[in-house]
């Protein structure tokens, strides 16, 4: 009973900002095990968190990485079991401990949790040690089963190879972009994050031979590769360096096979890129295609992101027509009204 009671005094005291008395409460916690170390029982993984924490902010590095590494590692993982290795992990490259964050990264690998796993990446990137990000996500991604989460770490490994803002002396061949385009299904956030990648790769001063390269392999990809849709998409992201008939092969491409939810949101982030990029007519043309598809999930043909295409090309009709089908939906923006009321501030 008096770990219970000793467990929620040290939260309270955490919660109230005093960190003296609460990491007092978590030392007393963790001291009733101690008093009973013949049960086999450890303290648990949030008590050996918090406790590295506050060690940690009390400018006790060595005590706090002490605590982590000598705490066992659990078979299931929690979420303050991650955190703690997390943690864990940045106070080791602190150090400059390269065995250290080799001995992270073989227990990590173990837990197939792409998040944690994700962070993890890029503690070791802002360390100062991509090859081993580089290498972990590689580990990660083939223990993964779920495609979705393949497609993950598939777009953390290319973003890994080719860092954003770095500078590009020359590309590797496009071919590194077909893992992405086979992995079978999609993940919304990574997704994003791969057009924004390329976009951003595409505006960049890269090798007019190797962009070439990249063009003509990104259009025989929407013309029939295993993901057509998202192969288009890319190839609007890599406008910038192709050519304009690129976005007509883009658009053919998403007519032919664009059937899904998860294609009229692939079509929306290509619509998003395009726009970003200064190409309204364009973003509002995939935008336009994106709501035609069917769909159980949003309602209404029209999509936020036309708002701010409309507005670029000085569309007024087309700007209202959009606002009043949007606030004649029950309840007015359907399930995305806060998408629309950052689209019309």
């Amino acid at each position: 009973p008096e770990t219970f009671y000793l467990r929620e005094q040290a939260r309270l005291l955490e919660r109230l900002g005093r960190a003296e008395a609460a990491l007092a409460a978590w030392e007393k916690y963790a001291a009733c095990y101690q008093v009973h170390d013949d049960d086999g029982l450890e303290p648990d993984s949030e008590s050996v968190l918090c406790r590295a924490r506050l060690l940690d902010a009390k400018g006790e590095k060595d005590a706090a990485l002490a605590l982590l590494r000598g705490h066992p590692a659990a078979a299931t993982p929690d979420e303050h079991e991650r955190a703690a290795r997390l943690l864990e992990a940045e106070l080791t490259a602190d150090r400059g401990d390269v065995e250290g964050l080799r001995r992270v990264m073989t227990q990590a690998v173990k837990d197939p949790h792409t998040d944690s796993l994700l962070a993890l990446a890029e503690v070791l990137r802002a360390s100062g040690q991509p090859a081993l990000a580089g290498n972990l996500l590689t580990q990660a991604e083939r223990r993964a089963s779920a495609p979705a989460e393949r497609f993950r770490l598939r777009v953390a490994q290319l973003r890994e190879r080719l860092p954003d803002g770095a500078p590009v002396t020359e590309l590797p061949p496009p071919e590194i972009l077909l893992p992405l385009l086979r992995a079978g299904a999609r993940e919304a956030q990574a997704e994003r994050s791969f057009l924004d990648w390329l976009a951003g790769l595409a505006a960049r001063e890269v090798p007019k031979a190797a962009a070439a390269q990249w063009t003509a392999f990104l259009r025989a990809q929407a013309s029939s590769g295993p993901d057509r849709v998202l192969a288009a998409a890319a190839l609007c992201a890599w406008l910038p360096q192709g050519q304009a008939e690129d976005f007509a092969a883009a658009l053919s491409a998403w007519q032919d096979v664009a059937r899904h939810d998860e294609d009229r949101r692939c079509l929306e982030s290509a619509a998003a890129v395009l726009l970003r990029a200064g190409r309204a007519r364009e973003a509002w043309e995939a935008a336009a295609l994106a709501g035609e598809l069917p769909t159980l999930r949003r309602q209404g043909r029209h999509l936020p992101v036309m708002v701010a295409a409309a507005q670029a090309l000085g569309e007024e009709a087309r700007l209202s027509e959009v606002f009043s089908e949007v606030v004649h939906q029950s309840p007015p923006g359907g399930e995305r009204w806060q998408d629309w009321v950052t689209a019309f501030e």
